[in-house]
């Protein structure tokens, strides 16, 4: 992690109980936000290990499912935590952010093809859309014609 430029290399993942390569199979490097940087730095730095259990030993998905499960019962919430997250940041990332899909697919170690069809599903790109071209042509119209009070057409300038 480069915390003064913001920037986390991902180059390995913990998969069925073992460390491997990223699903994707390559190292990539992706912007670290400011609140994820924040949240990281306040973290305890007793190992290299970011995320741990309790006792400081590596996290595995069972032991992560079951600390989301008391989250998500405390906060009398039932939602999936990969598809959920996934789904706000593409949403995010893209009608809130404005982001390029080659952005979006660099940030979260995807090809463009399946950036764009999760863009489709999840971007919510119609949202607001009326609105933006209504703000796009507020200044930029020129009337082709203009009535005078006398009730005469004149060409507009």
């Amino acid at each position: 992690m480069d915390f003064d430029a913001s920037r986390v290399t991902v180059g390995r993942r913990v998969y069925d109980g073992r460390v491997d390569v990223p699903k994707s199979g390559k190292v990539r490097t992706v912007a670290l936000t400011p609140p994820a940087r924040d949240a990281l730095l306040g973290l305890p730095r007793d190992s290299a290990l970011v995320f741990t259990t309790k006792q400081g030993k590596r996290l595995s998905q069972s032991t992560f499912s079951r600390y989301w499960l008391k989250v998500c019962a405390h906060a009398g919430v039932d939602f999936d935590f990969y598809l959920a997250t996934k789904h706000f940041a593409v949403h995010y990332l893209y009608a809130t952010l404005n982001l390029p899909p080659r952005v979006i697919a660099t940030q979260m170690g995807w090809t463009i093809k399946s950036t764009l069809d999760l863009i489709e599903r999840y971007g919510h790109g119609d949202l607001g859309a009326l609105d933006e071209i209504d703000r796009a042509f507020a200044d930029n119209v020129v009337p082709l014609r203009a009535v005078s009070d006398a009730g005469q057409t004149q060409t507009g300038a």
